[in-house]
């Protein structure tokens, strides 16, 4: 197999990054490597009222040279307790099933499907087994995980990796506030409400936004698998 991208597959993957750059907020944000086109990260926020709420999930995806004739392979790094981190993950739009990739398809509705399969509950290659509980506890140590054990992320995603740096030195203050509260510690809680205010916009966003993507994410594989 080639290591070069194809000049279509380049084509592709430069008009797909210009486009996902023009889009206003979405619920994830991707940029390729800087060593290769063919290797795209990513960071899906995580739905509210689900377990993984709050949560910023860090993966790839490993495009072939001759993409969009065959699917990409798609892994997970951040522990999130629905995925194995650093393995492949069998989707129908993954490299586990090219009998049922459709080049029509792109980043988007990759990361729409694989946002709609861990918000589920069906097994495959590359999923796991965890209560809620956890998955709960892995979305409150993302931002954390992401930003201490993932240097690729600081090197891609450097305005998220700031918004991370923020947010956990709010929670490292509310964690001192209540750990020095009976003491009377002078500040507490009270010098970073901004995060809290930024987190619960980003739930309200996710509530309308969340159900129309997965309605869309079903007319694309309802159109492709039972045309008219």
């Amino acid at each position: 197999m080639p290591s070069t991208p194809t000049p279509q597959c380049m084509r592709r993957l430069q008009k797909e990054l210009s486009a996902l750059c023009r889009e206003a907020e979405s619920f994830f944000f991707t940029r390729p490597s800087a060593k290769s086109i063919l290797v795209w990260y990513f960071v899906i926020k995580g739905p509210a009222d689900t377990p993984y709420e709050g949560g910023r999930y860090f993966g790839k995806l490993n495009f072939p040279p001759d993409y969009p004739m065959k699917p990409p392979e798609i892994i997970i790094l951040t522990p999130n307790g629905r995925f194995e981190t650093n393995k492949s993950i069998c989707l129908t739009m993954s490299n586990y099933h090219p009998e049922n990739w459709s080049p029509l398809w792109g980043v988007r509705t990759i990361l729409t499907g694989l946002l709609s399969f861990m918000v589920g509950d069906e097994l495959t290659t590359g999923c796991m087994t965890s209560s809620d509980d956890l998955r709960r506890k892995y979305a409150r140590e993302s931002r954390r995980f992401n930003a201490e054990k993932m240097p690729v992320y600081k090197e891609l995603f450097p305005e998220e990796y700031q918004k991370d740096l923020v947010e956990l030195k709010r929670e490292d203050n509310e964690k001192n506030g209540r750990m020095c509260g009976s003491a009377g510690c002078a500040d507490g809680f009270g010098a970073n409400k901004g995060g809290g205010v930024m987190e619960s916009q980003e739930k309200e966003q996710w509530r309308g936004l969340f159900p129309a993507l997965l309605g869309l994410f079903a007319v694309l594989m309802g159109a492709y698998f039972w045309p008219w």
